[in-house]
């Protein structure tokens, strides 16, 4: 079976048609991801490319019924019919520099939300941009932002939380966590009326831990300082927690995982960074950069090593690991009940199988040492992967 041809359809360039509609180009056999940059190493088991949007991305889209967000590298936010690939609107930030600094747009009711060194307030309908977060301390676009649905929570380079109107863009509470200068709080999630974030101190080791507020006010709940497994070792924590029962669970820069009491803080369970069988791929001083996803009981981590782990999310029990052999795994991990889709460092893209490990099909590169497509984590939704790349941002069916 040959690659299929690539061809121009107005901005969206779908795979092997002359029609403005959905296209299909299998990735099994000797079929890759073959697109504008966008290649893959023969898959066992799948993806097709749908559509693509020239010009790069970076960072997580959002993704509704109808429409896919993306965050565009150039300070810009490009909306796209999911159906066709179809480009409904763009819109700029007014935000300094040559290139985007944020991670993510955001859905509250009909407005999207997208970090660019502050937040920034967007129509959903039209683009039109209603508003810029003035309120609070400088730097809460530099990381990810949440909601709850009615709220957005963001993060900030002095330690502090704020969670922000939608509708207007203005700070309903603002809180510091903690008093060091040289602390930063990193990506909240919010569940269950609690906002989680991570607190890093930075210094000779890093330190820092989880902390929970209260969702409506602002007020701490409590705050949990990460142990590290040695004296000399990182210990801060970059947030994105995810929650399980009565857990929360996250990942310290010394590569080891806590699950947590959300009601109290206290540690359940901990497992330590994976170990590896070459000592030159972490150096016993380094901590490792997890970032972790949930599907059902079983708890997802990632590794700098370039390990994949599954562990039993109630007991921390290790499940399995695999290895995709393409280096370190550092975007966060997203999944869609059946697969965990892993972005590595080098910019490629794996489908694993969440009961076994097994890769199920790559995408983003098919030479070895050559650097990959893909600049963030994907948003999932319905079967479908939305991804930002270096040349383009994609729509990719996974089954």
């Amino acid at each position: 079976m040959r690659n299929t041809d690539v061809q121009a359809t107005g901005r969206a360039r779908v795979m092997g048609t002359t029609k403005a509609h959905v296209a299909t180009a299998l990735l099994s056999g000797a079929v890759g991801l073959m697109a504008c940059g966008i290649a893959g190493p023969p898959s066992e088991d799948g993806g097709r490319l749908l559509w693509q949007i020239d010009g790069p991305g970076i960072g997580t889209p959002a993704v509704d019924a109808a429409t896919v967000y993306f965050p565009g590298e150039d300070h810009e936010v490009i909306a796209v019919a999911r159906e066709t690939g179809a480009v409904r609107w763009r819109a700029r930030t007014r935000a300094p520099g040559s290139y985007t600094n944020g991670k993510n747009t955001v859905i509250v009711g009909d407005v999207v939300a997208f970090s660019d060194a502050t937040v920034w307030g967007f129509d959903r309908a039209t683009g039109e941009l209603r508003w810029a977060a003035v309120d609070g301390p400088y730097g809460a676009g530099y990381g990810y932002l949440a909601t709850d649905g009615t709220t957005l929570y963001a993060a900030t380079d002095s330690a502090y939380v704020y969670a922000i109107d939608p509708q207007t863009g203005r700070a309903r509470w603002t809180t510091s966590v903690t008093s060091p200068p040289s602390t930063r709080a990193f990506n909240p999630v919010v569940a269950d009326g609690v906002v989680f974030v991570g607190l890093t101190t930075y210094g000779f080791p890093d330190t820092g831990g989880l902390a929970a507020l209260d969702a409506a006010t602002g007020d701490v709940r409590w705050f949990q300082p990460f142990k590290p497994e040695r004296p000399d070792m990182p210990a801060g924590c970059t947030g994105l927690a995810v929650t399980f029962g009565d857990l929360v669970i996250a990942s310290g820069l010394d590569g080891g995982i806590r699950a947590l009491d959300r009601t109290t803080g206290a540690v359940r369970w901990t497992q330590p960074r994976p170990t590896v069988s070459d000592p030159r791929a972490l150096p016993n001083t380094y901590g490792d950069l997890r970032l972790v996803t949930i599907s059902g009981s079983v708890l997802i981590a990632s590794s700098v090593t370039g390990y994949v782990l599954a562990y039993d999310a109630a007991t921390g029990q290790e499940r399995w690991r695999s290895n995709t052999k393409f280096g370190s795994a550092v975007h966060p991990l997203y999944n869609d009940g059946s697969l965990a889709y892993v972005v590595h460092l080098g910019g490629q893209l794996a489908a694993m199988d969440i009961a076994s490990g097994a890769v199920r099909w790559t995408a983003g590169t098919n030479q070895p040492g050559q650097w990959g497509e893909f600049l963030g984590a994907p948003a999932v939704r319905d079967g479908n992967l939305y991804i930002t790349g270096r040349t383009a941002m994609y729509a990719i069916r996974s089954d």
